[in-house]
């Protein structure tokens, strides 16, 4: 009996010993934990190239209303700020002075014609004198005088009552163009100087943005028909609203000071909300990128050897991989060589490693 007391004790230890040293697959080491990481595909499409400024908004046609003569104002027909349209009534000045010369000019012209009438009659009577021996050279010549003394008369009558008219019609004044009218410089009664400002009228459907760009970029811009390249206006502070136009001209050499070229762009301004004197950033289309692949700025990363990616594979393992950056434009760069369309990088600057395993978190970028 202690024989086999003996044999089971022995037994029971050795039983112990081969479990404390279990080599089953359920003491493996533990699995590999993923990293959460946001995805970006990568995308192929046509980039516009655009070069960026700042500028002034100006009216691209001003006309100074003054006045053609000296007179009192009689009526203004507008109020500060309001679109007038070309040919509208602004100011009626005083015309009374002006409306008596015209009549008296008149009077003096119908006296004129009937006096010329009365002595091309007395010529024909002169002719018909002449004609049977009744009348001398000499009398027959004083009266081919007074028609031609009175012809005379007439045609200065005639440019006496256009300058009266011409003077009387400045008593009205219109618009000469289209557009707001500013502030008015008098006051109904007030004394109107010949030449002096009454107001002044800005066109306000079509404006002009004044700009320059730097002389770098001088040899993309001359390649380009100046005519056909588009600009893009924003006005800070009026929703981001943006206005498409092209560029009207652009100046014929580079400022030595400033190291730039002045150009000038037309915008149309329909709706009236932008404002001569305003402030407005101006970006000039001046190229293509045409089947360009983008990604994310935050996706790209750079170590001593250059520009990189991190590329998800279908394991979810990410690779580093090499990529050649050819333009930054807003938050997108452009990759010439490196990334095919439709592949999934990394988006963000996350340590990561070679063969990672990672987990998308968030809906991928698009």
């Amino acid at each position: 009996m202690k024989k086999i007391a003996s044999i089971s004790l022995i037994s029971f230890f050795l039983a112990s010993c081969s479990s404390s040293t279990d080599t089953s697959p359920s003491a493996a080491a533990p699995a590999e934990k993923s990293i959460p990481i946001r995805v970006a595909a990568a995308h192929k499409e046509d980039i516009p190239l655009f070069l960026s400024s700042v500028g002034r908004i100006s009216a691209s046609q001003t006309a100074e209303i003054r006045p053609m003569i000296t007179a009192a104002v009689r009526k203004i027909h507008f109020k500060t700020g309001q679109i007038v349209q070309k040919g509208d009534l602004l100011f009626e000045l005083d015309h009374s002075n002006y409306q008596i010369r015209v009549d008296e000019t008149r009077a003096s012209l119908a006296k004129n014609i009937t006096q010329l009438r009365y002595s091309q009659k007395q010529l024909q009577r002169y002719q018909s004198l002449f004609d049977k021996g009744l009348l001398t050279d000499v009398e027959l010549d004083e009266g081919k005088k007074a028609v031609a003394l009175h012809e005379a008369q007439v045609l200065m009558d005639q440019a006496r009552v256009k300058a009266a008219q011409l003077e009387l019609d400045y008593c009205t004044i219109r618009s000469p163009i289209s557009g707001r009218i500013g502030k008015t410089e008098t006051g109904k009664g007030n004394l109107a100087e010949a030449r002096s400002l009454l107001c002044t009228v800005r066109q306000s459907s079509q404006l002009s943005v004044k700009f320059s760009l730097p002389e770098r970029y001088l040899s993309q811009i001359v390649q380009q028909n100046l005519n056909e390249l588009k600009v893009e206006v924003t006005i800070p502070g009026l929703d981001n609203r943006s206005y498409i136009g092209t560029l009207d001209y652009g100046n014929n050499h580079v400022d030595p000071e400033t190291g730039s070229i002045a150009l000038k762009a037309k915008i149309n301004n329909e709706d009236n909300l932008l404002w001569p004197g305003q402030f407005a950033k101006v970006k000039v289309q001046i190229g293509l990128y045409e089947n360009a692949i983008t990604v994310p700025a935050t996706s790209l990363q750079m170590n001593d050897q250059g520009h990189y990616v991190w590329v998800i594979d279908e394991d979810s393992r990410v690779a580093i991989r090499a990529v050649n950056l050819q333009d930054k434009i807003n938050e997108q760069v452009i990759i010439s060589n490196g990334i095919e369309e439709g592949e999934r990088v990394v988006n963000g600057g996350l340590s990561l490693y070679p063969s990672a395993l990672v987990e998308v978190v968030g809906d991928a970028e698009v």
